[in-house]
């Protein structure tokens, strides 16, 4: 089986705690060329930042077709790869962690309902391949640095009535901010420890495949 997920990174509407939503899945039992072409309709669809995958075989394998796909499609996301290290349940504890703290958020959609049973069982369950799915996204924020911002100094500007009005509501340049974007507009949400909240998220994504 092969099993792509979509992910948004966002704040919780109660705790303001960074959470990931699990925003849209993908599964089936398909050659190489299907799931690429379902890949890039997820891309298509979501515009993610990045899609996480991991290395070994299947890149050897379906990295060339997937680039010469993008091109063709013009349908373009960041390609990372992973290094397959350690056993199943070891890679998934980035994940197993965020979702014990209430980090993690499911949709009240069918297909939310299949992975959340594989996360249940695991490792004991008899399919793991949306466990790998999730370990991918997991890892990826565990790996992750902050963006550094290094302090630059300002120059000194004229002490003038124009300079003094600069930024400040009589000044032309001006520009009141835009009201934060709400993702998803009213989908009510869930958490692998259940709440009862409606998620409000800016509409950063990354995506997790596995193939097996």
């Amino acid at each position: 089986y092969t099993e792509h997920g979509v992910f948004g990174v966002g704040f919780d509407p109660e705790t303001k705690a960074p959470t990931i939503y699990v925003k849209d899945w993908w599964r089936g039992q398909t050659d190489a060329h299907q799931w690429i072409e379902r890949r890039l309709d997820l891309v298509a669809k979501h515009k993610p930042l990045a899609w996480f995958d991991e290395e070994g075989v299947i890149r050897k394998a379906t990295e060339g077709i997937t680039m010469r796909r993008m091109d063709e499609r013009k349908v373009w996301v960041s390609h990372e790869w992973l290094p397959s290290i350690h056993d199943k349940p070891t890679r998934a504890r980035a994940f197993q962690a965020l979702a014990a703290n209430g980090r993690v958020s499911f949709p009240h959609d069918p297909w939310a309902d299949e992975v959340i049973d594989q996360l249940i069982r695991f490792p004991g369950g008899k399919y793991d391949d949306a466990v790998d799915t999730c370990s991918l996204i997991g890892r990826a924020v565990y790996d992750t640095h902050p963006a550094i911002v290094r302090d630059t100094p300002k120059p000194n500007r004229p002490n003038d009535r124009y300079s003094r009005h600069r930024g400040s509501a009589e000044s032309y340049r001006t520009v009141g901010n835009p009201s934060p974007s709400t993702w998803p507009p009213t989908a009510p949400y869930r958490s692998v420890a259940p709440r009862t909240a409606t998620a409000t998220a800016t509409p950063f994504a990354a995506c997790g495949t596995r193939s097996a």
